[in-house]
C-alpha cells in the first residue's frame, strides 16, 4: 500500500478529526503503525491513549464486534480521558457507521497496515502461506527500506502480502505482519510437515543428500551397497565423499519429543524401490534445530541405569502368577547383589483389577505396591510382592483394566534417572478399551503405545492363553500386539496354555537380558540387537534406549543443513523406517481438530441411539454449517466420505485417513463397524485433550508467538 505525502496525511488527520463528533479516534494499525500515531501525536497535539492489548476485556469485545483489531485509541488533547465502559454507549447506529467510515478513510489516508488475516494458499479456502527464513533473512520496516533486525534462520511465519519480491510477514495467524523481507530470503512453506528421526538402533544412519539426483544414482547403482560402505568410511574419517552426500544422521538418537529440532519437509515424492518394489519417499527436506548452543558432552554409558515396572493383573485367577512372579524376582535379586548390576536395575510393582466402583469387593482399580526408584535393595520389591494377592470377588466381564495400570506405570512413576524404562505386563484377559463403561483410560491400545514411545518407555506384554479365555485370544493379541511395539520391534509375548513354568522362564530370561545391558553400558558399549530365533529381542530395545539416554545426556542435534535431500526408509534396510513423516500442528489447530471430532461423536452417538445411522451424515453436515461461523477447520459442509469433515487439515498430507472411504452409503450399512470407528475417534479426542493439557509437549518457535500458535509434531499415526 502506497501512503500519500505528509502534507495530504497531515491534513487528512485534521480534516478527521474536525468532522469526527465524538472526541475518540480510532486507528487500525500494527507495529510499526504505533510508532507512526506516537509522532503523529507529537506533530498535532494528540494524546496517545491505549493500544489494544492494554484494554478492558468490554473495550476490547466491543472493538471485535467492529471487526477492527488492532486498534489504537487517540484524543484530542484537552478531552478528559474516559473509562473503557464510557465508551460503550456511543458504539451504537449512525456511532458504529461512522466509526467504520472514518476507519477506512483513515486506512487510505495514513497508508497504516491493518491487522489481517494471512494470505491464503492458492485454491485453499483456510490454509495460510507460510515461509521459512533462510540464514540472514533481513526485517525491513518497508520494501527496500531500512533494515531493522535479522530472522533467525528457519523462523516459520505468516505471509500478509506480497510486493514486488517482498514479502509482510509475521509470527502469528490472528496478529499482523511484523516486517518485509525479501522473497530470495524465504523458502515457500504451508503444508507444515515435518520429519523426525527414528531411533537408529536397529539400523544404520541416515545419509543426506544434496540432491535428489544424487539419492536416485546411488538407490539405481549397481555397486549400491559397496557405495555405501565407501560413504560411511569416508565420513567416520572426516572426509566429505563423492556422490553428494553432504552430512550424516547424528550417531546419538535425536529425540523430538525431549530436544526439539525442525527439520521441515519442503516438498516429497512417493517413488517405488528398486530393492523391493515397495513405495517409499523422497524427500527434500530443512534443518535446523531449534536451540543452536550445541551442549557440551556430560554423559557416557558407564552412567546407564535401567528400570523394571511389573503391571500386574491380580484378578482372582491370577495367584500362580503373582507369586511366579515375586519367585523369579527374589531369584534375580539375588544374583544381582554380587554383580556390578545389582545396583543399576531397579524395580516397581503396581496391581491392576477393574472398576471398584461397580464391584466394591475389587477393592481398588489400580494400586502402586512398589514405587520405581533407586535403591541399596530389593527388599521392598520382594515384600511388596509378598503383599499382593489375588482379588477375592469376580470382574465385571472377562476382559480387565490393563490400560488403566499401564497408564499408572507411565504417568506415575518417575522414570527420569533412568536410560532403561521396561513395563512388563502380565495378564490372562483383554483389555477393556474406552467404549466400555467400566473402562477408566480414555485412549485406546494405539494412543497409549504413542504415549510410553513418547516417554522412551517399553511395554512388554506377557499373555497367559489359558484354555478358558480361547474366545477371548485374538482380540487380546491384537490390541496388545499394538501397545508392545517399540522401535520397529513387537515384545508380545504369547504363554501357551497359561503355564506358569512357561511365564516363569520368561521372566528370568527378561531380567537378564535387562541385566545385560547394564554390564555392556558399564564398559560403555551398544547392547546387541536382533535374535536369530525370532523372539522379542530385549536387547534391540535396550539398544535403542541406551541411544536415546546418550542423546539426552549429550544434547544430540540434528544436523545444521539447509537444504537436504533423504529416504523415509533405510538405505540398507528398506524394510525399516528412518525418517517419520509428522504435523507440525498449532494449539489453535489442535482445538479445531478437537471441535471437529466433538460433532462427529456427537452426531455418531445421536444417530446410534435413535437407530437413524442412515441420518448421520446430515445430522453432522447441519453440525458443521453451524459450526463454521468460526471456521479454521470446519469449513466442510458437502461431505462425500467421513475424513472430508476435517476439510482442509487432512487434505494433501502424505497420510491416509481410516476415515477416507467412508461415505454415507457405507456407514449406513457398516454395523458393528460404526461402534469401533467412534470408540477410535473418541480415544484420539481423548489423546488430543491430555496433549492440549500437557505444556511439556508445547514449543514456542517465536518469541513474539501467542499461546495458541505454539507447536506440537504430531506424529501422523495419531491423526484421525
Amino acid at each position: 500500500m502506497k501512503t500519500l505525502p505528509w502534507e495530504s496525511q497531515r491534513r487528512g488527520l485534521l480534516l478527521a478529526t474536525q468532522i469526527y463528533c465524538s472526541p475518540w479516534l480510532i486507528i487500525m494499525t500494527g507495529k510499526w503503525g504505533c510508532l507512526v500515531i506516537w509522532l503523529i501525536q507529537q506533530i498535532l497535539e494528540l494524546r496517545f491513549v491505549t493500544t489494544f492489548r492494554q484494554m478492558t476485556p468490554v473495550t476490547r469485545w466491543l472493538l471485535k464486534t467492529l471487526r477492527m483489531p488492532a486498534i489504537v485509541l487517540i484524543r484530542p488533547t484537552r478531552c478528559r480521558l474516559r473509562r473503557a465502559k464510557n465508551i460503550a454507549p456511543k458504539i451504537d447506529g449512525v456511532g458504529i457507521m461512522m466509526r467504520q467510515i472514518l476507519v477506512c478513510f483513515m486506512m487510505l489516508v495514513l497508508g497504516l497496515p491493518a491487522m489481517a488475516s494471512p494470505l491464503l494458499v492458492e485454491g485453499k479456502k483456510l490454509t495460510y502461506q507460510r515461509i521459512l527464513t533462510k540464514p540472514g533473512a533481513a526485517i525491513m520496516a518497508a520494501p527496500n527500506g531500512a533494515k531493522t533486525g535479522i530472522y533467525p534462520p528457519f523462523q516459520i511465519l505468516y505471509v500478509f502480502e506480497r510486493n514486488d519480491g517482498f514479502a509482510f510477514v509475521g509470527p502469528n495467524a490472528n496478529g499482523s505482519g511484523e516486517g518485509w523481507v525479501k522473497e530470495s530470503e524465504i523458502v515457500d512453506w504451508s503444508q507444515n510437515i515435518v520429519a523426525s528421526f527414528t531411533n537408529p538402533a536397529n539400523r544404520d544412519r541416515q545419509l543426506l543428500f544434496d540432491s535428489q539426483e544424487n539419492l536416485n544414482e546411488l538407490l539405481q547403482h549397481e555397486a549400491y551397497a559397496d557405495m555405501l560402505i565407501a560413504y560411511r568410511k569416508k565420513l567416520s574419517e572426516g572426509e566429505a565423499p563423492m556422490g553428494g552426500v553432504v552430512s550424516i544422521e547424528p550417531e546419538e538418537h535425536v529425540d523430538i519429543s525431549k530436544n526439539f529440532y525442525l527439520l521441515p519437509i519442503l516438498q516429497a515424492f512417493e517413488e517405488y524401490h528398486p530393492m523391493t518394489g515397495d513405495p517409499f519417499l523422497q524427500m527434500e527436506l530443512a534443518s535446523l534445530p531449534l536451540d543452536k548452543e550445541q551442549g557440551a558432552k556430560s554423559g557416557d554409558l558407564s552412567d546407564f541405569e535401567a528400570g523394571i515396572v511389573f503391571v500386574i493383573d491380580t484378578t482372582r485367577s491370577m495367584d500362580p502368577f503373582i507369586e511366579e512372579t515375586r519367585n523369579a524376582v527374589a531369584e534375580m535379586v539375588t544374583k544381582l547383589e554380587a554383580s556390578n548390576a545389582g545396583k543399576k536395575l531397579n524395580f516397581g510393582v503396581i496391581g491392576f483389577r477393574d472398576n471398584n466402583a461397580a464391584i466394591a469387593e475389587l477393592e481398588y482399580r489400580t494400586k502402586i505396591y512398589a514405587p520405581l526408584k533407586k535403591r541399596d535393595n530389593q527388599k521392598e520389591v520382594v515384600a511388596a510382592l509378598d503383599a499382593m494377592e489375588a482379588a477375592k470377588a469376580s470382574s465385571p466381564g472377562f476382559n480387565e483394566d490393563a490400560l488403566a495400570g499401564v497408564e499408572d506405570a507411565i504417568g506415575k512413576i518417575d522414570w527420569a534417572a533412568f536410560g532403561g524404562r521396561f513395563v512388563i505386563l502380565v495378564t490372562d484377559a483383554g483389555p477393556k478399551l474406552p467404549g466400555d463403561q467400566n473402562a477408566r483410560s480414555k485412549i485406546d491400545a494405539d494412543a497409549l503405545r504413542e504415549e510410553a514411545r513418547r516417554n522412551q518407555i517399553a511395554v512388554f506384554t506377557m499373555h497367559l492363553r489359558g484354555k478358558s479365555g480361547e474366545a477371548n485370544h485374538a482380540y487380546a493379541e491384537g490390541n496388545y500386539k499394538n501397545l508392545s511395539r517399540f522401535d520397529g520391534s513387537g515384545y508380545y509375548y504369547p504363554i501357551k496354555d497359561g503355564s506358569r513354568e512357561a511365564f516363569g522362564t520368561i521372566v528370568r530370561s527378561v531380567i537378564e537380558d535387562v541385566t545385560g545391558i547394564i554390564n555392556v553400558s558399564a564398559e560403555k558399549k551398544l547392547a546387541e540387537g536382533t535374535k536369530p530365533n525370532g523372539k522379542p529381542d530385549v536387547g534391540a530395545a535396550g539398544r535403542a534406549m541406551q541411544l536415546a539416554w546418550l542423546g539426552r545426556q549429550n544434547n544430540a542435534k540434528a544436523p545444521e543443513l539447509l537444504r537436504v535431500w533423504a529416504s523415509d526408509v533405510d538405505l540398507e534396510d528398506p524394510t525399516r523406517q528412518a525418517l517419520e513423516p509428522r504435523l507440525l500442528v498449532t494449539k489453535n489447530q489442535l482445538s479445531s481438530l478437537r471441535e471437529t471430532l466433538k460433532l462427529i461423536l456427537e452426531a455418531g452417538e445421536q444417530t446410534q441411539a435413535s437407530g437413524e445411522s442412515d441420518e448421520f451424515f446430515n445430522q453432522l453436515k447441519g453440525a458443521i454449517s453451524r459450526a463454521a461461523q468460526n471456521p479454521e477447520l470446519l469449513d466442510q459442509t458437502d461431505l462425500d466420505s467421513l475424513d472430508e469433515a476435517f476439510g482442509e487439515f487432512l487434505a494433501d498430507l502424505p497420510y491416509k485417513s481410516r476415515l477416507q472411504n467412508m461415505t454415507e452409503d457405507r456407514w449406513a450399512n457398516a454395523g458393528s463397524e460404526r461402534r469401533r470407528i467412534l470408540d477410535q475417534l473418541r480415544a484420539r479426542f481423548q489423546l488430543y485433550e491430555m496433549w492440549n493439557d500437557d505444556p511439556e509437549i508445547w514449543v514456542k518457535l517465536h518469541d513474539k508467538a501467542e499461546d495458541g500458535e505454539l507447536v506440537y509434531a504430531m506424529p501422523f499415526s495419531m491423526l484421525p
